[in-house]
């Protein structure tokens, strides 16, 4: 009802300096066109008010004041009739009853094996890689995270291994990402009461290019005791690419590597290599900065690793098309719920792709291993 009477009310304050700076001795003082352009800005004043105000009815999540303004849309689509319609429930209620404090904040495709929700998953990944790299067979070993996000896997090692892993150093190109990890670390650590001599700290540093880190940093990553080198679906977003830090984690700080990407398959056509340019695109990932396993072992080989300490574990079955399936299954409730499609575009397209990817066997994901 507001944006009618803002509607009525813009139109004679819209007129008002034109007839207060009138000559009302002329006739042609106050033209015709004067009363339309009045009345087009009432009518762009009332569709302002109709789907901007809304955005305020859910200030602490904008995505459900969509949900908010689709209350006629669910009320007509579930027949509530009646006079009493428009004051049937829309969803602000999911805001009063929401749990506004961030649970996890995980990002990578996740390992599916047995996991039903997408922080489930991207946990058993991270797991899953500190097993098959004999990281967990070991009696102490430090840990670099390059590409670490909100230090997700860090809360990990402080909840279950903290006797195995003393040290994890962090790096993330996102301040904000800092920002957000760094006061969850220091809770977390305290709750997990560290001896004097662990530490887990994240930095923010272009993991990428080694030569622009602070002395701090150098001087943290060199003396670490049996390091590793771990990156959880990062290293196909470093530029220029992955080399840099490769050659620094085995030259520098002799340690060996645990990492998770996603590798094109060896020989494929012209036809294949296009859909796969295309497919990254959509991602917006270069093909080229897409490696195939003899790539891989290339690049690690150059950057001084042997190519006998060299390993790969497969588990392409276990991502792409659960990962697809979840993504469709949390859009289709979030729909339900009155939300948008358009509010998780860019998970739907990433679930899309994967989707493809397992349809298609042109891409394959892997957890690479190379021992100092």
């Amino acid at each position: 009802m507001y944006r009618y009477i803002v509607g009525f009310i813009s139109v004679p304050c819209a007129l008002a300096p034109i007839y207060l700076s009138a000559d009302v001795s002329s006739d042609n003082s106050v033209p015709f066109y004067f009363f339309l352009r009045s009345y087009a800005i009432g009518f762009f004043m009332a569709m302002f008010c109709t789907y901007v105000f809304p955005l305020y009815h859910c200030p602490s999540n904008p995505l459900l004041s969509h949900m908010v303004s689709r209350r006629k849309a669910m009320n007509k689509k579930y027949q509530i009739e009646g006079k009493s319609a428009d004051l049937a429930y829309g969803m602000e209620n999911l805001w009063f009853n929401a749990d506004l404090e961030h649970q996890t904040l995980w990002v990578n495709l996740g390992y599916w094996e047995k996991a039903t929700h997408s922080s489930r998953a991207c946990e058993a990944l991270f797991r899953k890689l500190l097993d098959e790299s004999g990281i967990t067979r070991q009696k102490e070993v430090s840990i670099v995270e390059v590409g670490c996000g909100c230090a997700e896997t860090a809360q990990v090692l402080l909840k279950d291994y903290t006797d195995l892993c003393r040290t994890w150093i962090g790096l993330t190109i996102s301040p904000m990402q800092v920002r957000m990890a760094d006061s969850r670390l220091q809770k977390a650590q305290k709750a997990a009461a560290l001896n004097c001599d662990s530490e887990y700290r994240i930095f923010h540093a272009d993991a990428a290019r080694p030569e622009t880190w602070s002395e701090d940093i150098h001087r943290s990553v060199k003396s670490l005791k049996n390091p590793w080198l771990v990156a959880v679906d990062t290293l196909v977003d470093f530029r220029p690419s992955r080399k840099a830090i490769l050659q620094y984690a085995r030259n520098e700080i002799h340690a060996s590597v645990a990492i998770t990407d996603h590798l094109v398959v060896e020989n494929i056509s012209m036809l294949d290599r296009m859909k796969l340019w295309v497919s990254f695109r959509l991602l917006d990932t270069p093909l080229r900065h897409v490696l195939s396993r003899q790539q891989y072992i290339g690049l690690l080989v150059e950057c001084g690793y042997e190519a006998e300490k060299i390993s790969f574990v497969p588990y392409t079955e276990h991502v792409y098309a659960p990962y697809n399936q979840f993504i469709n299954q949390q859009g289709q409730r979030w729909q339900e719920m009155g939300g948008s499609k358009w509010d998780y575009m860019d998970f739907s397209l990433a679930g899309w792709v994967a989707g493809w990817w397992a349809r298609s066997g042109l891409v394959e994901a892997c957890m690479i291993i190379a021992r100092a």
